[in-house]
Formats: structure tokens, sequence, C-alpha cells
């Protein structure tokens, strides 16, 4: 192979290597203009103004998948927002698809419920739809984010002992203030539970204010709901392992706090004998 010959490959494989590295940053550039923004809150924006790039993206509402319970007589599907570019990819496959999904999910828990997974999209809301077609109604009228939602199993699908005293409530994590002060409602902030009937009517919160809902179980009953929770107990505005965790007892009528089941007293007693 003559120098030229040598010389000729190697531009050729820097032509090409170029081409693909220009190639795949073009790619990457689409992919961010038209992906919706991931744990930002849009819907929770606090700004009355947009930035500069917000103000090149359209607010496309999108729509979870519908879930269905026997024990409600409606339908309720999640409602998000996400900020998309205008004209991304043009009006082919690409653009529709991120105009109308959303990235809930739906997995089992404990007491007989489903949770709904709300991470990867920005729900404000849940329409509750009648089926008979009758009457629907949104779960809020104010701006909040929804970072958590459990609705009861079905009971013919999931093979569970019918309980009806259990499946008399939805629950919720309901982000209200901009606890961080980031300029976003998002799952970072304060999450408030809440409980509902299953029409989703009647809420009320059932957790302390300015803390975040880690676990919760109902008692035999179903009136009654244990609540493990976790305060920023140092004062950082964040919620993470270096803050305290507790148990409280809720009462689900009256949604206010029975009893404390593990507080400061069981903690300290704990680490006297760990540490």
């Amino acid at each position: 192979m003559t120098k030229v010959d040598t010389y000729l490959k190697a531009t050729k494989v820097v032509a090409w290597t170029t081409g693909a590295l220009l190639l795949l940053a073009l790619l990457v550039t689409m992919l961010f203009s038209v992906f919706p923004y991931m744990h930002r809150g849009v819907q929770g924006r606090l700004m009355s103004e947009g930035t500069a790039a917000d103000e090149k993206r359209e607010k496309i509402i999108t729509l979870g998948s519908p879930l269905i319970t026997s024990y409600s007589e409606y339908v309720m599907v999640p409602i998000g927002q996400v900020l998309v570019a205008r004209n991304a990819f043009g009006t082919g496959l690409m653009k529709g698809l991120y105009s109308r999904s959303s990235y809930g999910y739906q997995s089992q828990y404990s007491s007989n419920y489903y949770s709904y997974g709300l991470s990867g999209a920005d729900y404000n809301n849940i329409l509750f739809y009648k089926k008979d077609g009758t009457e629907a109604h949104l779960l809020l009228g104010r701006k909040a984010a929804i970072t958590e939602f459990y609705f009861p199993a079905d009971r013919k699908l999931s093979g569970m002992v019918e309980k009806p005293t259990q499946a008399q409530y939805l629950l919720f994590g309901i982000v209200e203030e901009d606890t961080n002060k980031d300029g976003f409602l998002t799952e970072l902030d304060a999450v408030t539970a809440y409980v509902s009937d299953l029409a989703g009517q009647n809420m009320r919160p059932i957790s302390p204010k300015g803390t975040q809902m880690l676990s919760w179980n109902f008692d035999e009953t179903g009136q009654t709901v244990f609540l493990t929770i976790v305060e920023d107990t140092n004062a950082d505005r964040r919620f993470d392992l270096t803050d305290q965790a507790r148990m409280i007892a809720v009462d689900l009528v009256s949604g206010r706090e029975k009893q404390a089941v593990v507080d400061s007293r069981v903690i300290d007693k704990v680490k006297s004998l760990v540490f």
C-alpha cells in the first residue's frame, strides 16, 4: 500500500468518524428538544414568566392509562403536563407520541392496593369519569403536583379475599408548597398524604404538614392507617437519609392523628441500645 493509499484510507476513516459524531450530536439535540422535562414539576411552576427555553416550547396535556376497579363507579385518568419543543420532528410519529403519552406504571402494593407510579411525568390532576357517562370531575381545583396514587386492587383480578371495609378510600401524595425553594413543585418538596372516597371526593389530609410519606398500611378495620413519615429534621430543605423518620396512627374518618407509634422517645431508647 502506497503512502497515498494510506493517507486516503486514514482520511476516509476520519471523515466517517466525524460524520458519525455529528449525526449523533444532532440526534441527541433533537431528542432533548422533544423530550419533556423530567422531575421539574412543570405543572407546578411558580414563576409567572417562563425561561427563554420554555417560551419555545408548547404545553402539552398528557393522559395516563385509564384505571378501572370494581370498587368504584368511576374510571380514573391521571392527567399531566409536559413542555415540548415547537415543531419538533415536524408533525410525524415522534411528535404525536410525546403529545399523547405519559409514563405512569401500575404495581401491586400492600393492603390489596395498587400503586400507580407517577415518576417521570408531571401529573397535576386525575379525572374521575363515571362509568355510565353521566358525570365527570377533576380531583383537584388548585395548583399542585401529584406524586403518589394508590387505589384498591380489583378483587376479580387479584384473587383477593373481599374485605369491603378496606376498600373505602383512595390515597394520594400531593405537593402543594415549594419547600425546597427551587421554583417548582416536585417530589423533592414536602408531600402531604391525602385520602378521598372512591369517587375522588371528600378529600382530607392525613399527614402532618412539612413531611413526606415513606410507607403506609391499614389496620384490619380499614378505619386507621399507620403512616411512616419523615421530617426535614436538619432543616436543610431536603428529605434524605440524614432526616429522622417516625410512625403515627391516623383516624381516616376524621383525618386526625390518633397516636404516635414510633416517636422521639422510642427512637432515643433504640439509639441508646444500638449505638
